[in-house]
């Protein structure tokens, strides 16, 4: 489909270059698809740093879904009379920012356009084209161009959340069949046979699982006493508050997890039950090499005084091998991390967190002081 759409798009509007750029969750942007002629080169499989597109612009993509510059070179008209600053934003003939202007002018583009895939109110994609010549599609035609890639958007957020619900359905029939033998095992993880661990294991495509259970470790006989160790040192010096920590480089947090990525784990998807680190549960992955090809050098950043970056002089590929990371974990992941989280959560918090909700601090107080909310927990715990 998307291929269709780019073949589309560049015979009605006879840009050189028409692509597909899809956002990866590290806000990274990756050409799936790429049409081209021989004025430009092709874009196919190459990165563009996050940089590239920050969230302030890509907000103003979300609001203005389409845009043509047809040329570069063209002057800015100043508009006169005006008693205080005109709000441009939502004008498809706004003022094109000068470091938009000198990024195309690094890519050897004269004109370009773009239509912006939006999914779950988030920016998933972009359309986009580009030339070396100057481009006058009629506004007309970028209506309709519009009106495909909004039709498009649609099918591919409900395709998306579909395969979503569906993924985490069947994966989460594992997580109730381990939960039901952990709790035919009178709560006990150190009782749970090794091969439902494998299963847990499998759910979430990592090579290792082991926890920690009243500051007991188990299922940990793989597990070198020094990795357990580097964990527990980075929990103690962890200032964020999140229950679930999912981390694709351990050596990106600590240089001494370099050691075990080739043949231990290279990432990590840890759930934390208390403060004190007592009791966890960790998945890890194994390292998976990388070779990105960048469109040009993500590290090539020029600041200017103002805090803004100039785009890099050079968009020529540029080849990054990637060591000491595990294979993304991404929103599946981690929807299966919450829901096996509060699964193992204690049920009186559970219920204690649910009444809370609904009673003032007052209320709550003086059921605690009547010794009212030990009875109520204890019917809701039946």
């Amino acid at each position: 489909m998307i291929k269709y759409i780019c073949k589309f798009i560049k015979n009605i509007t006879c840009f050189d270059r028409v692509y597909y750029c899809e956002f990866q969750e590290d806000e990274t942007g990756f050409i799936r698809c790429c049409l081209n002629n021989s004025n430009l080169n092709s874009l196919l499989n190459h990165h563009f740093p996050a940089s590239d597109l920050p969230n302030s612009v890509k907000n103003l993509y979300k609001k203005n879904r389409y845009r043509l510059i047809s040329d570069i070179q063209n002057n800015n008209i100043e508009i006169f009379g005006l008693n205080k600053p005109l709000d441009l934003t939502q004008s498809f003939y706004r003022k094109i920012g000068s470091t938009h202007i000198k990024y195309l002018h690094n890519m050897q583009v004269r004109s370009s356009a773009s239509f912006s895939v939006v999914v779950n109110n988030k920016l998933f994609a972009l359309f986009g084209c580009h030339s070396v010549l100057p481009n006058y599609t009629e506004k007309v035609v970028l209506a309709k161009i519009h009106i495909l890639i909004e039709l498009f958007s649609k099918r591919l957020e409900d395709n998306l959340n579909q395969k979503f619900k569906m993924n985490i359905y069947k994966k989460n029939i594992y997580i109730q069949k381990f939960i039901s033998i952990y709790q035919d095992q009178n709560k006990n993880l150190n009782n749970i046979p090794k091969e439902n661990f494998d299963l847990l294991k499998n759910t979430f495509q990592a090579n290792h699982i082991f926890f920690r259970s009243n500051k007991k470790w188990g299922n940990d006989h793989e597990i070198p006493t020094e990795f357990k160790n580097l964990i527990l040192s980075f929990l103690k010096n962890y200032k964020d508050k999140e229950n679930i920590i999912l981390i694709n480089s351990l050596a990106s947090i600590n240089e001494e997890f370099r050691k075990f990525a080739k043949e231990l784990a290279a990432g990590m998807l840890l759930l934390k039950f208390d403060k004190n680190f007592s009791n966890l549960i960790i998945f890890l992955r194994p390292e998976s090499l990388q070779q990105i090809r960048w469109c040009g050098n993500p590290n090539d950043l020029d600041l200017q005084t103002d805090g803004l970056l100039n785009p890099r002089n050079s968009f020529q590929t540029w080849y990054e091998s990637v060591e000491y990371s595990c294979k993304a974990w991404d929103n599946i992941d981690l929807k299966l991390a919450q829901n096996l989280y509060y699964e193992f959560l204690p049920k009186f918090y559970l219920y204690e967190k649910n009444i809370k909700k609904y009673l003032s601090m007052n209320t709550l107080k003086f059921l605690r002081k009547k010794n009212y909310i030990n009875n109520i927990l204890s019917f809701l715990k039946k």
